[in-house]
Formats: C-alpha cells, structure tokens, sequence
C-alpha cells in the first residue's frame, strides 16, 4: 500500500471561504458517464460560480465568454446536464443539484456513448483550452 505524502505542503488545498468543491459522488455514482467533456466542463464552471445553495445567475453571454461557446452550444450542454441530473434551469437560474442519489448509475454500465474516464475527461479540456 502507497503511502500519501503531502507534495507541496504550502499549497495544500482548503476549501475556499466563498464556498466551491466538487462531489465525489460525480464520479463514484456515474454522472460523469452520463455527460460529455464539454458539459462537464460547463459543470465544473457552474460549481464554481454557484453560491452556497448551488445557484448560479450568470447569463448565456457571460457563460459563452467564459467557456468559450456560442449559445447553441450552451443550449446542448445544459440539456445534457439537465438530463443526467445535475442541474436545475428555471428563468436564467443555474440549480447545481446535490447527487443524493437519485440518477445513480452502475459503474460497469455505458450511459453516454463514449463515457470516459474522469482523467481522460480533465485531460480533453485542458488539450482543448491549448488550441
């Protein structure tokens, strides 16, 4: 059994005083399987400016801007966060929902076609923030 050591102990992670993490449930529960990189990464990016009650009111102009995506592309990706049960949208508010369970997905059973794992996934969107 390996050993965890601490790399660089002055950057240790701790979690921010404004609030933002991400479940682990997202990938032992399969909802990651359940979405494309891109709708992950649009995922990532409303954990991140969501508050304390998952809420997140940035518009589909700051959100293009930010990810890099015209608004069909914000449209394909909120409905398959949507679908795998993610987030709420309701009148131009975000609602990243808790993953109690209730969309859990066996881990040996293919949701979406070309599921990767969560490294490949992270690995794909920062190869496409490069290009």
């Amino acid at each position: 059994m390996k050993h965890k050591r601490i790399i660089l102990p002055e950057r240790r992670r701790k979690i921010p005083a404004h609030f933002s993490w991400i479940d682990h449930r997202l990938v032992r529960d399969g909802y990651s399987r359940k979405c494309s990189a891109r709708a992950l990464g649009l995922y990532l990016f409303l954990l991140s400016v969501s508050d304390s009650e998952g809420l997140s009111f940035y518009g589909v102009r700051s959100i293009s801007r930010e990810i890099n995506i015209n608004g069909n592309e914000l449209d394909e990706l909120r409905r398959e966060l949507l679908d795998a049960g993610l987030v709420a949208y309701r009148d131009g508010i975000y609602q990243v929902l808790d993953l109690g369970g209730v969309n859990k997905v066996k881990p040996d059973s293919p949701v979406y076609d070309g599921s990767k794992k969560v490294s490949e996934i992270l690995e794909q969107m920062f190869a496409e923030d490069k290009r």
